[in-house]
């Protein structure tokens, strides 16, 4: 009965964890021993509200190695070659890795290492959550952090120092997927002079020394020294050779001895103690190597040294591989076989600090905790049509599609149905039979526009769109608006509205996709991407006032400080992707929810009257507005793309230099005679109405003539302070095929 009892109350606390997991803010901080993984540990903290449970390090083999050898009853005294320490990786730092356990002392955190050696040949391309992991360091990434996930069933976050490395953050972000885990890289694409100026301010309180240097005007004489001594040499040389300030491009690396997340301790260097190892003369690479004494514990409030030796607390004992504790820290999990090679224990004073304990795996013992879906072989270009729930009688779609010069396609499908869910069954059924006539992949799509009627249905929605979309390489970006139903013309506004545009043939196609919390710009939270090109077109996801450090809404309600926020986001999104002060609008809309007098004032005010704004029912998460854009690079030779008056409004034409179509923009009072603006060449129309007649019309000669098109029934529509009842786009190529 006792057992019985203790295995259910066991059962209950892991389901509670469990449960509560979705909502905790608990972490574990990817720590390097360098000032950007310290620093980002102290920002996810401070700033973005997290709760750091532990901490993970991928250790150099010679120092793990010499770890996993210690004694049972003798200090830790690792026997290193300096020599071996230093590993090439483009993702973790191996120098001054065998001080990193002290470091985990001053955090006052458990620090989980395990050795960056090769992994077993078995493991190599094995299928992880629709993933085939190949690459040896993303692979121990994961069996480290599926150790600490069985630990700390809670942790929900992991925390880098990613600043401008996307080889290293894709990497993070595919292990976090895999494992249901969401990536946090607070320093993720920071101005760097600015970061530094930051980092060595009073406020962080962050002391950091540089312990390899690899760059020109950087050599031996510079190890040691702190990175505010070396704040004016980095930055003369970021001036002068283009040198990183941070040493994103491999300049320098470096030691953290203090942060403001050191309450109780910091560390002291004895230079003495240290050792210069030259990598590689030719290149004048240099590097610091710690010997045991060269670091020492230092109480924050006294100054007093302490001295430090590790205990050893738990050992595997039994040849099979099951591990036998002798402490309760922390909860021993049950498992099929230990992960766990040696925990141990540091002591300061004669005190054993439990907290920081430094728990060693071992990658060949580690053994997968979780259990993956298999991947899905199904080719991209005839992915898995899912089972329509709706009968035929309940549906109706109307579909439309056109491949114009140079591989751009464009493909809408307006669907009447019984559920949203069946609506996205349906209108992916049609795009795949588009695909195949044409010959391309879902994988060419870059944009998407999705019109729904309800949008209590965007959950519902956007686990059936991904189903889809995850098949691609790079989802493509998207926007997503609730339209309303205008009964004054037949037919009425379907149920979901979706369009694609896209380009194969030689058409330059890429994608940004960060899906990292960090203060950059909002992280992706569903299957889409934040930015994707076209040749010389790029079209940036819809963005709504999100705070991006904690991913919600703004408390403001005022409209022009929300649509501000947007417009930040998505300039922040186009300076990662071209230089902001040579690119500008190519075709945008402002779309809000609520009436506001100040939209007459508001369009008309710099950069937001580059753009209409459209009053529509709803948005994703009830956002108050959501700006959706795409920017072109700026040129002389481009056409200007300001507005000119017209007799039925104003008009404007955009052709880029390097993109395979142009677009045509209208705003009227009266409805003009659009067939004139029609032609062979127009692949696709988007069109916004307020006044009933003049939608159906519309919506009557786009059907005629079979031009891909989407159309919504709004409240305003405003531009440059004035009020219209139509605006429309046209986006033309030179020539066109119909299908």
């Amino acid at each position: 009965d006792y057992f019985i009892h203790g295995w259910f109350l066991r059962f209950c606390y892991r389901l509670f964890v469990v449960e509560r997991a979705a909502m905790s803010m608990d972490a574990v901080a990817l720590l390097s021993g360098g000032k950007d993984s310290t620093y980002a540990a102290w920002l996810a903290r401070s700033r973005f509200g997290l709760n750091i449970k532990c901490l993970a390090h991928i250790g150099a083999a010679a120092v793990t190695s010499s770890l996993f050898s210690a004694s049972l009853h003798d200090p830790i005294q690792p026997q290193i070659d300096p020599k071996t320490v230093e590993v090439d990786s483009y993702i973790y730092q191996s120098v001054a890795s065998e001080a990193v356990p002290l470091l985990a002392v001053t955090f006052g955190k458990p620090l989980y290492i395990i050795p960056n050696t090769p992994t077993s040949p078995e493991s190599h391309g094995e299928k992880i959550g629709g993933d085939v992991i190949q690459e040896e360091e993303v692979w121990r990434l994961y069996r480290l952090l599926c150790r600490i996930k069985v630990d700390y069933p809670s942790i929900k976050y992991v925390i880098s120092g990613a600043i401008a490395s996307s080889y290293q953050r894709l990497r993070i972000e595919r292990v976090c997927r895999v494992l249901g885990l969401v990536s946090v890289a607070p320093l993720w694409y920071r101005d760097q002079v600015e970061l530094l100026q930051e980092m060595t301010d009073n406020e962080s309180s962050l002391e950091a020394i540089l312990v390899k240097v690899c760059s020109i005007g950087l050599d031996e004489s510079h190890l040691g020294q702190n990175l505010r001594q070396m704040k004016p040499t980095l930055l003369k040389l970021h001036s002068r050779f283009g040198v990183h300030p941070c040493g994103e491009g491999g300049e320098f690396e470096s030691f953290t001895l203090d942060s403001a997340d050191f309450e109780t301790y910091r560390l002291t260097m004895d230079a003495s103690q240290t050792e210069t190892i030259c990598h590689d003369a030719a290149a004048q690479v240099y590097y610091l190597y710690f010997r045991p004494s060269a670091l020492r514990l230092q109480l924050k409030q006294s100054n007093q040294l302490c001295d430090i030796q590790w205990s050893l607390s738990h050992r595997e004992s039994d040849t099979n591989g099951a591990s036998q504790s002798s402490t309760s820290w922390p909860p021993p999990p049950r498992m099929a076989a230990a992960l766990v090679r040696s925990k141990y224990t540091p002591i300061v004073g004669g005190h054993a600090i439990d907290e920081a304990a430094v728990i060693m795996l071992s990658v060949d013992d580690a053994l997968e905790t979780m259990k993956h879906p298999a991947d899905s072989n199904e080719p991209c270009t005839q992915f898995l049509i899912h089972d329509n729930p709706s009968s035929a009688e309940s549906t109706v779609a109307r579909s439309w599609g056109r491949k114009g010069a140079a591989g751009v396609f464009c493909f809408s499908s307006s669907v009447e149905a019984a559920s949203i869910t069946a609506c996205i069954h349906v209108a992916f059924a049609e795009l795949n039979i588009y695909l195949r006539t044409w010959n391309v992949s879902i994988d060419d799509i870059c944009f998407a526009s999705i019109w729904m009627n309800d949008m209590s249905a965007f959950s519902e929605m956007n686990a059936v769109y991904n189903s889809y979309v995850s098949q691609c390489h790079e989802a493509p970006s998207r926007c997503c608006i609730s339209v309303e139903a205008s009964a004054s013309y037949p037919p009425p506004i379907a149920t979901l509205q979706i369009s694609f545009i896209g380009g194969a043939g030689g058409v330059k196609n890429r994608s940004l996709h960060v899906e990292s919390i960090s203060a950059w710009a909002p992280a992706c939270i569903g299957p889409y991407a934040q930015a994707h090109r076209l040749d010389d077109v790029y079209f940036i996801a819809g963005q709504i006032p999100l705070v991006p450090s904690t991913m919600q809404l703004t408390n403001s309600s005022d409209l022009a400080e929300n649509a501000r926020l947007c417009e930040q986001h998505v300039r922040a999104v186009v300076q990662s992707l071209i230089n902001l002060d040579s690119a500008k609008v190519f075709h945008g809309r402002m779309f809000y929810t609520q009436s506001d007098p100040a939209v007459e004032s508001l369009s008309s005010r710099d950069s937001f009257s580059e753009y209409p704004w459209i009053q529509v029912s709803q948005l994703p998460r009830s956002a108050p507005c959501e700006l959706v854009s795409s920017w072109i690079p700026r040129s002389e030779s481009v056409e200007s793309p300001k507005w000119q008056k017209s007799s039925f409004g104003y008009i404007r034409r955009i052709t880029p230099n390097n993109a395979p179509f142009c677009i045509e923009e209208m705003v009227f009072h009266e409805l003009p005679n659009l067939i004139e603006f029609l032609s062979d060449d127009t692949i696709f129309m988007e069109i916004y109405c307020i006044n009933d007649d003049y939608h159906a019309d519309i919506i009557s000669l786009a059907s005629k003539v079979k031009i891909p098109h989407q159309n919504a029934a709004c409240k305003n529509i405003y531009l440059n302070g004035q009020r219209f009842q139509c605006f429309v786009t046209l986006w033309k190529t030179i020539s066109c095929v119909k299908n």
